[in-house]
C-alpha cells in the first residue's frame, strides 16, 4: 500500500540494465535498427560501413559473410553517419582525409530496401571544416549534415543535401555548441529541429531550431558531477513526452589517453528540464568505450557502443508509465538525481531504481502516517 503511494516521488524511467553484450566483431560508429521487426546493426569496419542482420536470443552477429557494405572499398573512410529518413530511405554520410585529416565527406542514398539510389561528394579537400563525427539530420523539410569551422572563432554550418545527396546550399547556424559528435533529432509535432553538444565545458548545450534553422530557444543542463565530464550526446530519442539522450562520461584526470568512457542516459521532459540521470557502465581504465546510440523496441531501448572498438549492446528496459508524466520537483527545482552507478561501483547493472533514495521516502512517507494517526 505503502510502496503504490509513494512509488511516483522516485519512480524511474528503468526498470533494468542488462549487462554489456560484447558482439565479437571489431568496429566502430555501432547503429542498431529495426526493419520489417527484425533487427540490423550498421557499423564501421575496414574504413567502410557495413550492414548486418542482428540476431535476439541471445543477441548476437552472424559471420561477417552475411553483412553487406554500403560504401567503395576503393573510397577509404573513417567516421560514419546512417540515417532513416521518413520516407523510409536510407542516408549515410562518410568523412575521409585528402589533403589532411577530416577534410572531406561523401553521402550515399539507399531506398528502404537498400538499393543504391545516389552518390555524392559533400565536400573535399576543405580543411577549415571538420568532417569528422558529423551530426546528420533527415527528417521533416531537413537533409543534410552539420559541420563545425576547424578556424578562428566558432562556426556551425549545416549542408542540405538533396534526394540523392548532393549538396544544394548551406545555412550557418548557432555558434554552439560544436556540431562535432554531437546529436540531433526532429519534432514532428512541433515543427522543430533540436541539436545538442558540448562547448569544452561542462553544461550539454540544446539548441531548439525552426524549420529554416532560425533558432527558437536554448539550454544549458549539467548532466555529470565532478570530477567527470559528460561529452559525445550522440543518440537522441524522444519517446512520448520525454527526450532521451546517450552521452559519455569520464574522469580526465584518471582515464588514459583517448576520448573513451562509461556510457549514461539523461531524462528530459519535452521542455528540456533535467528528470533523471541513469549510468549504464563502470568501465575500468582503458576498457572504455565511444560513440552512443538507440533504438526503441516496445518497451526495450538497445544502447549500443564500440567498446575498445568491439561492437557492443546494453539492452534496457523502460516504465513507459513515467515517460507521459509531468515530474513535480518544487518551485523552479530540476530533479537532477543520477539514478545508475557512482564512480568506482560494481557493475552489475541489473536494477537502476535508486533503492536508498526509495528506502528513504517510505519511511518518510511511513512517519508522517504514524505521526497523524497519533495525532488524531
Amino acid at each position: 500500500m505503502f510502496w503504490l503511494l509513494f512509488s511516483p516521488l522516485w519512480a524511474s524511467h528503468v526498470l533494468e540494465v542488462s549487462d554489456q553484450l560484447p558482439l565479437g566483431q571489431k568496429g566502430t560508429f555501432a547503429r542498431p535498427f529495426l526493419d520489417e521487426g527484425s533487427w540490423y546493426l550498421g557499423f564501421g569496419a575496414g574504413q567502410g560501413f557495413w550492414i548486418s542482420p542482428l540476431l535476439e536470443d541471445p543477441w548476437a552477429l552472424p559471420p561477417r559473410d552475411d553483412a553487406w557494405r554500403l560504401t567503395p572499398e576503393s573510397q577509404p573512410m573513417r567516421d560514419f553517419a546512417l540515417r532513416r529518413c521518413d520516407d523510409g530511405e536510407w542516408l549515410l554520410l562518410g568523412s575521409a582525409d585528402t589533403d589532411e585529416a577530416d577534410d572531406s565527406a561523401y553521402a550515399f542514398t539507399f531506398s528502404s530496401d537498400w538499393t543504391p539510389t545516389g552518390q555524392s561528394t559533400v565536400a573535399e579537400g576543405v580543411g577549415e571544416r571538420s568532417h569528422n563525427d558529423m551530426t546528420t539530420v533527415c527528417a521533416g523539410p531537413l537533409r543534410g549534415s552539420f559541420f563545425p569551422s576547424d578556424e578562428g572563432l566558432p562556426r556551425n554550418w549545416f549542408v542540405h543535401l538533396d534526394a540523392q545527396g548532393a549538396p544544394t546550399s548551406e545555412t550557418e547556424v548557432a555558434e554552439e555548441p560544436r556540431m562535432t559528435g554531437a546529436g540531433a533529432a526532429w519534432d514532428e509535432e512541433r515543427q522543430q529541429l533540436v541539436a545538442l553538444g558540448f562547448a569544452r565545458e561542462e553544461a550539454l548545450q540544446v539548441v531548439v531550431y525552426d524549420a529554416d534553422l532560425a533558432p527558437v530557444d536554448g539550454h544549458e543542463i549539467v548532466i555529470s558531477d565532478a570530477p567527470e565530464r559528460a561529452y559525445w550526446p550522440q543518440g537522441v530519442l524522444l519517446i512520448e513526452d520525454t527526450w532521451v539522450v546517450a552521452y559519455m562520461l569520464r574522469d580526465e584526470a584518471t582515464w588514459a589517453e583517448g576520448d573513451e568512457g562509461d556510457l549514461s542516459l539523461a531524462f528530459f521532459d519535452r521542455d528540456w528540464q533535467l528528470k533523471e540521470r541513469v549510468r549504464l557502465t563502470n568501465n575500468p581504465l582503458d576498457g572504455g568505450g565511444q560513440r552512443p546510440w538507440m533504438a526503441l523496441d516496445g518497451d526495450e531501448l538497445l544502447v549500443a557502443y564500440d567498446r575498445q572498438q568491439e561492437l557492443t549492446l546494453i539492452p534496457v528496459t523502460l516504465d513507459l508509465s513515467q515517460f507521459s508524466q509531468v515530474q513535480d520537483t518544487g518551485p523552479g527545482e530540476t530533479d537532477t538525481g543520477d539514478t545508475g552507478l557512482g564512480p568506482g561501483e560494481p557493475c552489475g547493472c541489473h536494477t537502476s531504481t535508486n533503492l536508498a533514495s526509495s528506502a528513504g521516502l517510505w519511511l518518510l512517507g511511513l512517519g508522517l502516517l504514524l505521526l497523524r494517526r497519533r495525532q488524531d
